[in-house]
């Protein structure tokens, strides 16, 4: 592609928020760059393959430079993704990473507190926030998909849909409880978490899982629309999962627009799938548990979940 008005994509977003399938379609673009989350610390320990599948990019660019990169920067694991802003080594990586040739598109999961500094160092690229509906969310954190057919596997699914909205942890599969437990040990980086959906850590602390993910939502997706506010709002887009999945062209149209390149025709939505539904979608503890936690009454429907909601919740000028 030529220079158009960005050159680059950064897809933001909480892990099970539908980033990767999304990613995976710029993937079919044969012009696009892909890499998947490039701060996975497993890259620094030598791994350069993964269950899904999508390292290939990476292990290219890794096995030239690896050991430049990982003399430089570091990874940024699950409690580095309570601070905000990256360290001069990541910044270098990052940089080196987006210079290969393009455009690259990079889906960084675990960035949600970083977009800002994200922003200042890719200035010619465009900021995608993918968001999950909370109650699709959470669903996805407490009742895992797995294939392993065994009877271990049968009772433990029994005991997570049993518990679904009583137990107070086993959620860390991808280590939110982790990082939701140091958040609540009254660390500095936690109370600033917890304060800005007005709950303190013990509130937290307190709650059953599902409460804990829903506050956790809350604040990750408000402290990521609080920092693509500060943006120019041309330089970023928040798109939902859901309306991603019932209409994956016309969305793509509008990201390939935005950045002033060409939707190939050729390019196929094939591989999009509809998500599984919330876990009991219809009880009331979903309305009390949002309630609680301070999620605007705007985005508790299902339907109708879709980046503008997203954006009138938690932008003052709801551009």
């Amino acid at each position: 592609m030529k220079r158009h008005r960005f050159e680059n994509i950064l897809i933001s977003g909480l892990r099970r928020s539908g980033t990767t399938v999304f990613w995976e379609t710029f993937r079919r673009d044969p012009r696009c760059r892909c890499f998947d989350e490039p701060f996975h610390p497993d890259l620094w320990q030598g791994a350069r393959e993964n269950s899904k599948g999508t390292w290939t990019e990476l292990a290219e660019v890794w096995s030239s430079d690896g050991d430049i990169f990982k003399a430089c920067s570091q990874p940024i694991g699950p409690l580095d993704e309570l601070h905000p802003g990256l360290t001069a080594g990541q910044t270098r990586y990052l940089r080196d990473l987006f210079a290969k040739a393009g455009p690259v598109v990079a889906d960084c999961v675990r960035t949600w507190s970083k977009v800002e500094a994200l922003a200042e160092v890719l200035e010619s690229t465009l900021i995608i926030h993918l968001v999950r509906h909370p109650k699709s969310w959470v669903t996805a954190q407490l009742l895992p998909s797995s294939s392993n057919p065994g009877w271990r596997r049968r009772v433990t699914n029994l005991y997570r849909r049993q518990s679904f909205f009583s137990r107070p942890r086993v959620f860390n599969n991808w280590h939110y409880e982790q990082i939701i437990e140091h958040a609540c040990r009254q660390s500095v980086e936690g109370d600033r978490l917890w304060r800005s959906i007005e709950k303190t850590p013990l509130d937290v602390a307190r709650q059953p899982a599902f409460r804990k993910l829903l506050a956790f939502w809350l604040a990750a997706v408000r402290r990521t629309e609080t920092q693509l506010a500060q943006l120019p709002p041309e330089r970023c887009m928040t798109i939902t999962m859901e309306e991603f999945l019932a209409a994956p062209r016309l969305t793509f149209s509008h990201v390939y627009e935005r950045c002033g390149w060409v939707l190939p025709d050729d390019v196929m939505f094939e591989h999009v799938r509809s998500s599984r539904p919330a876990w009991d979608a219809a009880s009331s503890l979903w309305v009390d548990g949002m309630r609680w936690a301070g999620i605007p009454e705007g985005l508790w429907p299902e339907g109708g979940f879709s980046g503008g909601a997203v954006r009138h919740a938690f932008r003052k000028d709801g551009t």
